[in-house]
């Protein structure tokens, strides 16, 4: 799998496919903590397969984007 991930690229069709098949690694074949070890593409099946009664997985608030927020907002709040 080392193929997919680390590719030896030389054209923009190498680069697309390389590409592509990162994309795929990561929703069909890298499972979640946090959707309790299933992949992003189980989930999905999932969810359309049931719509009614989706499950829910909570998105855990990575602390560099508050902080990130925190400071556009003192700002704005600071005086001109």
């Amino acid at each position: 799998m080392l193929d997919v991930l680390y590719p030896d690229v030389k054209t923009y069709d190498e680069m697309k496919d390389a590409f592509d098949k990162t994309i795929d690694y990561y929703i069909n074949c890298d499972p979640q903590e946090r959707f309790g070890g299933k992949t992003a593409g189980q989930v999905r099946v999932e969810a359309k397969a049931d719509p009614e009664h989706i499950s829910t997985y909570k998105i855990v608030s990575d602390k560099r984007y508050k902080e990130w927020w925190d400071k556009i907002k003192a700002k704005k709040n600071q005086p001109a």
